[in-house]
């Protein structure tokens, strides 16, 4: 048998915060597995079908009971992904998972993020890839398939 292993686990503190003024509150953390899959990414647009896939997996494990209400809200909203991205990089920041430097304040206005990189979380030596920019026809398709549809 190869060498052993203990988990050490440990308490996962809750992360709330504010979405168009309603609360919401991610209870089931964020762990560096999650944080790997977001990395391995990396190079890509935020708004690529694997920066979106593994945004997905993190908000759906860690808001559990909540990722329901959260969804709806986002798909009623239009959220965009630079905020859905900005949010998880405060949870793993929170979480110390993540950069430990102080946030940027945000500029007015809605951010012009197209061509923006997730190059922030990659780690060294991943190889990096071209970035894609979507199409109308694929956003709707990753729309449907969010929302549960074909």
């Amino acid at each position: 048998m190869g060498k052993s292993y203990t988990s050490k686990g440990g308490n996962l503190t809750p992360y709330d915060f504010e979405l168009d003024g309603v609360k919401f509150v991610c209870t089931g953390g964020v762990s560096m597995l999650d944080v790997s899959e977001l990395a391995g990414v990396g190079g890509e647009d935020v708004d690529s079908i694997r920066g979106v896939a593994a945004m997905h997996r993190i908000y759906r494990s860690s808001l559990e009971d909540d990722y329901d209400r959260f969804a709806a809200h986002v798909r009623k909203h239009i959220t965009d992904p630079e905020t859905m991205f900005e949010i998880l990089s405060d949870y793993i920041e929170q979480s110390g998972l993540g950069p430990t430097a102080p946030s940027q304040p945000s500029p007015a206005g809605r951010l012009n993020t197209r061509g923006s990189s997730m190059d922030d979380l990659a780690w060294p030596g991943l190889p990096q890839r071209e970035a894609h920019e979507f199409t109308d026809e694929e956003i709707a398709s990753i729309r449907r398939q969010l929302a549960g549809g074909v």
